[in-house]
């Protein structure tokens, strides 16, 4: 069972008591064993706190903490920096598939015409009788011209 008067021996303790109120709590805790031993158990706190010294810190230790966080925050941001470079190359890796695959659509897609055909409005298309085993075709835009040569079993041969 907790004594009613716990509290205030703490408080007495404390110094927080004062007159006839501090008077009462000492008379209390001469005759109240409960108390008595909250008053010890008190003292044996403040004890062990004034025997334990803080412990200082020297500028060299902080320096050394500060520099493993900044350490540690350059490493994270590197990090990500590395992560969004590889996604942007990804995404043009893929955007480059894309516009070859479109090429090549493009280039087969007029292979049905033998005459030369207009492709987007930007170059020819021009497919020339050669062999039986190859068809040579030749690319023309503004600036760039291709010549492949195009197996007539449908399989890429040999770019030249």
């Amino acid at each position: 069972m907790v004594c009613k008067w716990a509290e205030e021996a703490g408080a007495y303790f404390d110094g927080e008591l004062k007159g006839e109120r501090e008077n009462a709590a000492r008379e209390h805790i001469k005759v109240c064993p409960e108390c008595a031993k909250h008053i010890e158990q008190l003292r044996s706190l403040e004890s062990l706190r004034n025997n334990v010294a803080a412990e200082e810190v020297e500028e060299k230790q902080w320096d050394s903490c500060w520099q493993k966080i900044k350490e540690e925050t350059t490493r994270r941001i590197l990090v990500r920096k590395k992560v969004h470079f590889i996604r942007n190359m990804s995404l043009i890796s893929v955007a480059a598939l894309l516009l070859l695959a479109s090429l090549l659509w493009l280039v087969f897609a007029a292979e049905s015409s033998p005459e030369k055909e207009t492709i987007a409005d930007s170059g020819t298309l021009e497919i020339l009788e050669y062999s039986s085993e190859y068809t040579p075709m030749v690319l023309e835009t503004e600036n760039v011209m291709i010549i492949m040569m195009v197996s007539n079993k449908g399989e890429m041969g040999e770019v030249k």
